[in-house]
């Protein structure tokens, strides 16, 4: 089994999004790691990701924390 994780769902679990679903998704986090499940993201993700951050003020030490 692989887990491919969409965009929104890394973004709603880093910024701990009211709208979305971070708690789920902690939990498919948690549950993918425990099972040793590999867990996948598009590249253009990373790039959507690093935006979302960058346009909500959240920089390198600060993300580290979340």
């Amino acid at each position: 089994m692989r887990l491919f994780i969409d965009t929104n769902v890394v973004i709603d679990h880093a910024l701990v999004r009211a709208t979305g679903q971070p708690y789920e998704a902690k939990y498919i986090f948690a549950w993918a790691d425990q099972q040793r499940v590999p867990m996948f993201v598009s590249t253009a993700s990373f790039y959507t990701f690093a935006y979302m951050m960058h346009k909500n003020g959240i920089r390198k030490s600060e993300l580290a924390d979340r």
